[in-house]
């Protein structure tokens, strides 16, 4: 409704010819007399009038009722009363019309519902006319059906519309008839009336305004935006339900989609929403009045669940708000909703395409040659929605540290993607790089190609076509296989490093549960999470989480089986970098083996190895004197438990207030070599008769 002062005016004339009928009525009526206390309503009198007609007539001896004259001046009343109303009409006239006009077509009150509804409004504008209320300054249901014209007894039924949609309320004490409880105006409807639109005060708190975006969205989600526009048309709302793992794209969708309409929209977290139904049901009526009065659109978001809450019952507190409330809505749900509600439209929304995230990094980081480097390489790296990329843009340009563009784009593009993981996986602070790894050339050689095609996969996928041919098999997934202490995490550490990555370990007491269905939903969100990129994800000892499917031999079997074909299906799809690693290949289910793109096996460091390993240990400010490398490189050590001999020597040196020395070196070994309980080669601890060494 489109008001200007105009509106204001005659919507003020309309209430002051209002208020004049209500005074009239007033003067007019016989005095009420006040509401009569508990011990008092014992002696209440014979009813008289339109009362009797509903709780029964004289007694059959009783003689009829004489006609009895008029009452002094009862003519010029009623000639009054009905130039009042003749005034009150014609204030009501114009377009768009006065509120509590259109409040009554809205809700099609009728002519005793609309006057009771001015009666009980009347005391609020005017409390001087307290004195004539019988309730402690309040109407009543008594009082409207003896001063009121055409009284219905049923126009304050609990189905009715002054009740149904809260308008008026009845404030009845315990035994109190209903005739002579107080009635009371809704705040919001009060304030409507007056022209003072607000959202109801029991939705306040629950409720979010979102923006429109500022820009139009990618192709590849205007379709869908077309699509829920038609579910939010005001002239014939319905219910659309957006699904997909990306929270902010549907909100962006959702927006848009009201933008169309001029409608602003609202976010309402269904998580927040209360788990009693008569409260969930009353704050569902109160919407649906509140798009009636102020049409606006509403995205119900059951996208994630709260600490502790399901998402089955976050979603079906979702699905039962919208049923029992009304107007243009769109339902935010992960894998969508399961119950009677029919939506108008169900569609999935994807984050923006791979080139359609580059179009939007170039617009954000302008049109320098270093600025289309760095968009390309974030495009490639990270797969952030578009609001989430002009913020990352936004934050590297007002960084004015000495870093590139792209490490500062780094630094904020990882801040967005981090809190979603934190909770499911342990990030892994890295400081290996390839010149800090032993391997040898084939195995390295694999690591550079893992960081390679993760480089060049927006050229692959998304410009040469591929993305549009396969759904799965995309993303990079590698194992590394080998034996503890050879390297495994390491190399994960210089892969994640080398693409400028965040590396987490993924944790898997926190992943696990023996609650059916739980595990997948666990990983469903650690999934969603790093699917926005910023992240290497390592699943260390893999074959706990991805073993061989076994036989079903009971109900505990079959439910294994199912989180390992999800595990298989999560990731094939996964469209980032999953490095799994295990000592046990041997365990490992063959049809995970097959969706792997990379299999990395680390052999256990020979001599050669060893003494690349023992070289690069030290970190050059350790003082150190007299280190033979070759005697050291016979010591059967791998570099787990050479980078242990080393820092447990340097412990020993310290104490000492000495350099590391051989000598220290051997000691440690040995100790190291006890502790693992492996056979303690006398032979290989003899000093030789010439010593190589390192200062």
């Amino acid at each position: 409704m489109t008001r200007d002062s105009a509106w204001y005016r005659r919507n003020d004339d309309y209430l002051g010819a209002a208020m004049m009928l209500v005074r009239h009525r007033l003067n007019v009526a016989p005095a009420q007399p006040a509401a009569a206390a508990p011990a008092e309503m014992a002696a209440v009198r014979r009813p008289q009038g339109w009362l009797r007609g509903l709780v029964g007539g004289a007694d059959e001896t009783e003689a009829p009722p004489q006609a009895l004259p008029p009452p002094e001046g009862a003519s010029n009343a009623v000639a009054e009363d009905k130039r009042l109303m003749d005034a009150l009409e014609e204030a009501g006239a114009g377009d768009p019309p006065p509120a509590l006009v259109s409040l009554a077509n809205i809700f099609d009150l009728s002519t005793f519902e609309q006057n009771l509804l001015m009666l009980a409004l009347a005391v609020e504008f005017d409390p001087r006319l307290s004195d004539r209320m019988p309730a402690g300054g309040r109407p009543t249901l008594a009082l409207a059906m003896s001063i009121l014209p055409d009284p219905a007894w049923g126009s304050l039924a609990p189905d009715a519309p002054l009740r149904d949609w809260r308008l008026v309320e009845i404030e009845r004490g315990h035994g109190e008839p209903l005739t002579v409880s107080p009635l009371s105006v809704d705040e919001r409807i009060l304030n409507h009336v007056k022209g003072l639109d607000h959202i109801d005060a029991s939705l306040v708190p629950l409720l979010k305004p979102l923006s429109a975006p500022t820009a139009p969205l990618p192709e590849s989600q205007r379709e869908t935006v077309a699509a829920v526009a038609t579910a939010l048309d005001p002239s014939k709302p319905a219910v659309a339900v957006l699904r997909g793992a990306d929270r902010a794209s549907i909100q962006d969708v959702a927006a848009a989609a009201a933008a169309e309409h001029g409608l602003p929209l609202f976010r309402l977290a269904a998580d927040a929403l209360p788990t009693d139904n008569a409260e969930l049901d009353r704050l569902a009526r109160l919407w649906h009045r509140e798009w009636l009065l102020a049409p606006a659109a509403l995205l119900v978001d059951a996208h994630d669940p709260g600490a502790g809450q399901s998402a089955d019952s976050t979603v079906a507190r979702a699905a039962r708000f919208v049923g029992r409330s009304g107007g243009g809505m769109v339902i935010a749900a992960r894998d969508g909703i399961d119950g009677p509600i029919t939506p108008l439209v169900d569609r999935i929304v994807a984050r923006p395409t791979g080139m359609e995230q580059l179009a939007v990094w170039q617009e954000a980081l302008g049109d320098t040659p270093d600025a289309a480097a760095a968009a390309r390489r974030m495009a490639g790296r990270f797969d952030i929605d578009r609001a989430g990329i002009a913020a990352a843009a936004r934050a590297a340009q007002a960084d004015r540290s000495a870093r590139s563009l792209a490490e500062r784009l780094d630094s904020a593009a990882l801040a967005r993607t981090r809190t979603g993981l934190a909770r499911l996986a342990e990030r892994i602070e890295i400081k290996a790089a390839f010149g800090d790894i032993v391997l040898p050339q084939t195995q390295e050689m694999q690591l550079r190609q893992i960081v390679a095609q993760l480089e060049h996969r927006l050229t692959v996928v998304e410009e040469w076509g591929f993305g549009a041919r396969m759904n799965r098999g995309l993303g990079i997934s590698a194992l590394f296989a080998g034996e503890s202490g050879t390297g495994k995490t390491m190399a994960a550490e210089v892969v994640a490093g080398a693409l400028g990555l965040d590396l987490y370990r993924i944790d898997l007491s926190a992943v696990v549960s023996k609650y059916i269905g739980e595990t997948e939903k666990n990983l469903a969100r650690l999934f969603d999470a790093a699917d926005l990129g910023g992240a290497v994800l390592l699943f260390d000892e893999a074959d706990a989480l991805f073993g061989k499917r076994s036989e079903v031999k009971d109900a505990h079997d079959r439910f294994a089986n199912i989180e390992i074909d999800y595990l298989l299906q999560r990731i094939e799809s996964y469209r980032g970098v999953a490095i799994l690693t295990t000592n046990m290949k041997h365990a490992l289910d063959p049809a995970f083996m097959r969706r792997l793109r990379f299999l990395v096996e680390f052999p256990y460091p020979g001599s050669a190895e060893r003494r690349q390993i023992w070289e690069r240990a030290f970190p050059p400010d350790v003082p150190r004197e007299g280190i033979d490398l070759d005697r050291l490189s016979r010591l059967d050590l791998n570099g787990a438990s050479i980078q242990s001999v080393v820092l447990n020597a340097a412990f020993l040196a310290a104490a000492r207030n000495a350099r590391v020395t051989t000598d220290l070196l051997i000691a440690a070994s040995r100790s190291e070599l006890q502790k693992l309980g492996r056979p303690v080669n006398e032979g290989d601890f003899r000093a030789p008769a010439t010593v190589r060494s390192i200062a």
